[in-house]
């Protein structure tokens, strides 16, 4: 049997059709690239991205980027409430360790494409 990928934008239109495990490939490294293009070279944490999200969050005057790598998004999705505190946080980036630990990088993404909405 073939398989087919399909990734729709929020209008229902199609951004990708593939058929075959070429278009498992594309999809993963799709979402690497627009979630965090640093994934596979930072552990759980992207200390780059937390320092450059909180300068332009100061000159922005709010929250307007984020920095959490592909293990923390999981970690959140899996196990945390969405809410947006700093105890949150910090379970947030402690579990992201505890999976880094346990999990390989192709099993952390494939355990996050597998419970995220496309949508």
């Amino acid at each position: 049997m073939t398989e087919s990928t399909k990734l729709y934008d929020r209008t229902g239109k199609i951004l990708l059709y593939e058929v075959n495990a070429q278009g498992k490939r594309t999809a993963k490294q799709a979402t690497v690239a627009i979630e965090d293009s640093g994934f596979y070279e930072h552990s759980a944490i992207d200390i780059k991205g937390i320092f450059r999200a909180f300068f332009v969050n100061i000159i922005r005057g709010g929250i307007s980027q984020g920095a959490s790598t592909i293990t923390q998004q999981l970690a959140k999705n899996a196990f945390l409430t969405p809410e947006r505190t700093y105890t949150r946080k910090v379970k947030e980036i402690i579990l992201a360790f505890w999976i880094e630990r346990y999990y390989d990088k192709d099993q952390i993404l494939n355990l996050y494409l597998n419970q995220i909405p496309y949508g």
